[in-house]
This record gives structure tokens, sequence and C-alpha cells, in this order.
């Protein structure tokens, strides 16, 4: 039996420039396939030798793969060597069943020949995957979840070092439309279990301008941004910056801007931060009189140092906010203390007369700034018929945001976003010290690994975490340890708390034990993949004895991919009771050399206990030169998407769907090492994907924007991008 059919690729599916061997993916049912394959057990032989593919001439053969062929549909998924495709003209080329031209079969290593180091299809039925790649590297299932049902993982080689050029693409399928947390589609990227790389920078006089006292910082994908709070001797508003970038330890990688007076408002004292991806926006608290809602926002679009990049906006609430969240739009501003006009009763901080708060205050990111409209208040302080009040430091799940009790109340509260904002079935509280023993004491932030949430014990001694599979007020879902009650593990105060993929580390701020007023450096982090009540799956280092100057009591922190930062906030007490604020940032390195690069669906923003972002997709590139971060700063819908990420020596570019998303400068080659790639999760941590990946390709150069639109719109456009005509029946 003998037939041949013609297939055209339509030069309008096509950018503007020609491509040549291009690797195109066809799906073909065809009737005379079954009766192929029957002949072809029979003669022995499997059904890729009974079919073939040639140019338009009809005369010269083309390589070919053949991903998987679906006998009881009768369906042939393929990919096939296409020498040339032009935009000017359509592309033809021939299917053969029953012919065998020489020189060519079903030889995926001519198909994904030259650069291409890695190349895994996912497929419909259940095969293994394998490297489809002239590498032929071994594929090997990496747990339960993810490509195939299950993440994979795939030995470091020489293949894998690419230099100063990289592509990675992935064809995924999202079924939850998750905005938050790590999803890892490929990384080459590790969390080694030493924990000791640490660095410590006096930030406090930067170009002769005193730089002292912050509550939080936020990563806005190149920059760290330091939150004022009070400088020893006032509240302040001077925003300290560091330039990820550039060296850590050198003055000219810092910058300050005094924005104490903006838009002629006292714009002074802040407790926290959100990056938006458009605008960083900065938490009002109190200013050294009142507890204030004058937000603070800057333009990174202007130049940092430049008053009109600068603009603050009153709410009109006197409310004290401590930390927020951001869910895309919304900004949710975490409530502390209002002012109390009887004066009786003083906060230990800021001395202001107060009383605990539940009014929660949310901006609308895409309205006029200034506009009422844009603000709405929900007093959220008798939800579940608690005293749901005084929070510090919210975080988000990508559903609920979750704000974290700082009085030691264990009175936990939750937002539905996917709700109204000021219906009382939108909120959920929950009484944590009511139903468990220890009890929680007060906390200041919380971090999510993609499964559970962590709250940062600042005074007391429970961590306390929170399963977010299960129901909010279910007493299964909740799970609270004494880490260091039975081992060495100092029992401290801590301050926010960062998640790198693997581990959650918890910051450090001051002893609250009864005989210590120790401002420390003892970090303490527990790993995600051992047992949460498990004292083995808990360390601590005190980065005092690690690092020069020697630094302590920081105030929550920002992580940019490889780097932990914390926040400078103080290091004792005057006499006369004031604090004594500092400017040593503490930096962890959570990777070293064992990182190269990443693909990741979603990172986590939330990271740090009192800052805010959604990254979005994410191109992490780990260079000799150093770390580099790309986010998108956009959510995706549900579905299917394909991600591309480039790096040519000089730049980064992330393309979704085909269209360039985002774009930084970069430079260095990649860095190289023994680190296992992944897919569908991190290597020796969390990060999975909730959802298929139908295709993971590594390539050793840059693909051209042209190259990747051309991918995209054959991997999803299916029959409109070609057409398979009858055949002539020989």
């Amino acid at each position: 039996m003998q037939l041949r059919k013609k297939i055209t690729i339509k030069s309008d599916r096509l950018c503007e420039k020609e491509l040549s061997g291009f690797p195109l993916f066809l799906e073909i049912k065809e009737n005379a396939l079954n009766a192929a394959a029957g002949k072809a057990r029979a003669d022995g032989l499997s059904p890729a030798e009974m079919i073939s593919f040639t140019d338009g001439s009809g005369r010269v053969a083309l390589p070919f793969e053949v991903s998987e062929y679906d006998r009881e549909r009768g369906i042939l998924r393929v990919w096939v060597k296409i020498p040339r495709l032009s935009p000017e003209s359509d592309t033809t080329i021939y299917f053969c069943i029953g012919e065998d031209p020489s020189g060519a079969g079903n030889d995926p290593r001519h198909v994904w020949a030259g650069d291409y180091r890695l190349v895994i299809h996912g497929t419909h039925n259940g095969t293994e995957a394998r490297d489809s790649s002239a590498s032929t590297h071994v594929v090997a299932p990496y747990t339960e979840h993810g490509i195939l049902g299950r993440p994979l993982k795939i030995n470091s080689s020489s293949a894998l070092q690419t230099g100063e050029s990289l592509t990675l693409e992935a064809l995924v399928e999202s079924g939850s439309g998750q905005t938050e947390g790590f999803q890892t589609l490929l990384a080459k990227w590790s969390s080694p279990s030493t924990f000791q790389e640490f660095k410590a920078f006096d930030a406090g006089n930067i170009r002769g301008m005193s730089s002292k006292g912050f509550f939080g910082a936020v990563f806005d994908g190149r920059y760290v941004y330091f939150v004022p709070q009070y400088d020893g001797t006032a509240r302040h508003g001077k925003v300290l910056r560091y330039d990820t970038e550039k060296t850590f330890d050198a003055e000219e990688s810092w910058q300050v801007y005094d924005a104490g007076e903006t838009s002629a408002l006292n714009t002074k004292g802040y407790y926290g931060a959100v990056a938006t991806g458009r605008y960083v926006y900065f938490v009002p608290r109190f200013d050294g009189q009142d507890h204030h809602s004058r937000l603070l926002r800057y333009d990174p679009e202007g130049d940092f140092e430049d008053p009109a990049a600068w603009e603050a906006h009153d709410a009109g609430e006197t409310v004290s906010y401590q930390g927020a969240a951001f869910d895309g739009r919304y900004i949710y501003f975490s409530p502390g203390y209002a002012d109390k006009q009887d004066g009786e009763s003083h906060h230990q901080a800021t001395g202001a007369a107060n009383e605990p708060s539940g009014r929660v205050l949310r901006h609308d990111t895409q309205g006029d700034f200034h506009s009422p409209n844009s603000y709405a208040v929900y007093d959220a302080g008798r939800t579940s018929g608690l005293a749901a009040k005084c929070f510090d430091g919210p975080t988000f799940d990508g559903t609920f945001v979750y704000f974290v009790p700082l009085e030691g109340t264990g009175i936990l509260l939750r937002y539905d976003t996917r709700e109204e904002f000021s219906a009382r079935g939108s909120w959920e509280g929950f009484d944590y010290n009511s139903r468990f023993d220890p009890k929680m004491g007060w906390s200041v932030g919380a971090v999510f690994d993609g499964r559970y949430i962590y709250y940062t014990p600042y005074s007391g001694e429970v961590a306390v975490r929170y399963d977010t599979h299960l129901p909010f007020t279910e007493a299964g879902a909740w799970e609270g340890f004494v880490p260091g009650e039975h081992s060495a593990i100092p029992l401290r105060g801590y301050d926010g708390a960062a998640f790198d993929g693997r581990y959650v580390y918890f910051i450090p701020f001051m002893d609250t034990r009864a005989d210590s007023t120790d401002w420390h450096a003892e970090m303490l982090r527990f790993d995600t993949l051992g047992e949460f009540k498990s004292e083995s799956s808990w360390q601590s280092i005190d980065a005092q004895k690690l690092t020069n100057p020697k630094t302590g009591g920081f105030n929550g922190g920002a992580f940019d991919g490889r780097f932990l930062y914390c926040a400078p906030w103080r290091e004792g007490t005057h006499d006369d009771g004031r604090p004594i604020a500092h400017g040593k940032v503490l930096r962890y390195d959570t990777t070293g050399g064992e990182a190269s690069f990443g693909l990741h669906y979603t990172s986590c923003g939330h990271n740090g206990g009192l800052c805010a972002s959604l990254p979005g997709p994410t191109f992490q590139l780990n260079t000799e030169r150093g770390a580099f971060n790309l986010c998108a700063h956009r959510s995706l819908s549900k579905g299917e998407h394909y991600l591309a990420a480039v790096y040519d020596g000089k730049s980064l570019k992330l393309y979704v769907d085909g269209e360039l998303w985002a774009e930084k400068p970069a430079s260095g080659r990649v860095q190289t090492n023994n680190t296992d790639l992944t897919v569908g999760r991190m290597l020796c941590g969390r990060g999975y994907f909730q959802g298929a990946i139908r295709e993971i390709r590594v390539s050793a150069v840059p693909r051209s924007a042209g190259w990747l639109e051309a991918t995209y719109k054959n991997l999803t456009a299916g029959a409109d991008y070609y057409t398979l005509e009858g055949g002539d029946g020989r």
C-alpha cells in the first residue's frame, strides 16, 4: 500500500523573517494509518517504519520524530524538520505511507540536532518521557506531580552548560489559575543544605545622608526598597534602595531619597511596601504624632531622587497600617492601631494613644490614585463573633488574604478576594488559642510555600502553620510547634519570614524572653521537605558570628530569587528609652553557585513578611557576573500557555504566547555547576506546577522573536497552521 498527501504550511502564519531548520509539529488523522500500522506489525516493523516525509519536490527525504501514535483514534503526532519556512510563499511537504526514501526516517536526533540541548514531549497515552535531542539525557520521574502526572529530573551534563546563550521553552496547561507561590516549569537551581553564606553591609550613611531604622522591604524585579520608619531620633521618610545587579558591599550600589514631605504632606513613618510592577507603594503607619493613612507611591519610570517621581495621598484614616497584601488589582492594608481620643492606652513602640483596629483599607490600583472612589474600608473587627483586630503583616495564597494577629490573641482572619469586599460573608475568623496549647503568641508576618501559611513567632515560642487545602476553621488544618523545645535551637523572637522554594526563613529580631533584651541575628529556618513537628527539620545559625560588621535586630525583609535581605531596624535602647536604630543590612545567599537558570509559571511575591508583589511568570538567571531576575508582573489565566525565556549575553527576554512581555539588560556566562535540571518542581524543594506540561526545550542559542512566535502558533493553532490535502493513492 502506498499513499502520498500534500501538507501546506501557510505563509501568513509566519512572522516577517525566514526560518531555517524549523521543527514543525503535525497532528495527522488518516484512516490509512491503521492499515499501515497493522501491516507493519505483521512484517515485524514499527508503524514509524511505514511512513516518511519529503520536501515539495518529493525527492528529498525529511527527518522526523514520531512523538505518539494513537491507534484507537487513528492520530499520528509527529515532528518534521523543515529546511525552510518563508513568510512570502506557502511551504509544501509530502506525507507518505508505504514509501521509504533513503537517507531519512524516524530519528529524533536529526530533527533536534545542533543547538537543542534538551527536548521533552508530553504525550497523551502516558508513555515515559524521554529526551529527543542529540544529548539523549536520561529523564527520570521525580515524585508524583507534573508532566505525565509527575515532575522529572535530568542529570546535569556538559550539554546543559550553555555559555552566554540560552533559550528555555515550555508549553503548559494550568488548571488552577494560581497567581501566588512558586510554580516551577524547569530549573537548574538548588537550595543547598548548608546554612552559612551571610554577608552584611552598613548602609546607615549613604553619601552623607543618615539611613537607619526600616520596617520591611520589597523587591520590584531589580531593586530592593527599604521602608522608612524611625532613625533613632525621629520618624522619617528616607527610602533606602539597593540595586541587586551591583556589588552588595559597595556604596555606589545604594541610594537614599528623603520622601518625608511628598505632595505637601507629612509622609514619614511607614511599615511595609507593595511592588505592583508599575509602582512601589509604601504602607502608612505612624508619623511621630498620629497614626496615619498617607499612602506614599514611587514611579520607577522616573529617577529615584527626582521629587516628580513621588506622590502621596491621604486616605483619611487615623489607623496604623502594618504591612499589606496585593491580589493583582487591589492592595489590602493590614490594620494595627487606631488613635484613641481619651489617650488611656499607649502602644509600646510608638507611644501613641491607641486602641486595636479591625478597619481594613483597600486601594484599587487600576483607579485614580487621588480619587476617593479608589479607596474602600471594611471593619472586620467582629468577624465570626471574634475580636478580630490588630494585625501585622498579611500574606496571600492566590485566593485568600491572611491577616496575622499581632497581640498574641491567636484570632486569625482571612478574606476571600473572589467575593465582595464589604460583605460579611467574604470574611472568616478562627480562634487558634481557644483550641490549642501551647498558645500562639505575638506574631509578625507570614509566608506561603505553595500549600501552607507559616506565621512568624514575634514574641512567644510557637511556630504555627495552616494547610490551605483544608477549611480555615477546621482544627485539623492547623499545627503548632515549639522549635528547640528538645534541642539546642535557641527560642528567640522573629519579625517576618521568607521562602526560597525549599526553606522557610524566620527573620531575626529581638530575644523576647523575659530575661533578655538581645537584638539578635539568630536566623531560624524550616525545611519544608521535612515533618513540621520534627526537630530535624529545623536549623538555626547566628549570623553575627559570620559577618562583619556585626548586626542584628531586623524588621522583615525581601527576597530577589537568590538573596534574602533583612531590613535593619534596631540594635539597642538609649538610657531614655529611645531605640538605637541602625542601617546594617544582612544578606543571605540561598544558592551560591548551585544555580544556573529557572523558568517559573509564578513566583512567590509576598516574600519577606511585610511586603507584597505578584511577579507572575519569571525568568531567573545566575551568571558569573551575578543573579538576574526578570518578572512579567502579570498573571496568566487558566488554560494553555506557551512561555519562553531568552538570554543572548546582553539581555533577558520573557515571552508569553508568542509576545514579548518583559526584557532587561544582563551579562555574563551562565553559571556552570553539577546541579541537576528539574521539570515541574524545584530540585530538593517544592514549587510544584499545578497543571500539565506538554513540551520542554532547552537550547544553547537565543531564539528569535519570529522563531518563538512561529513555535507558539504551530503548537497551539493546530490545523489552522497548515492544511492536509488528499493524496494521489499511489
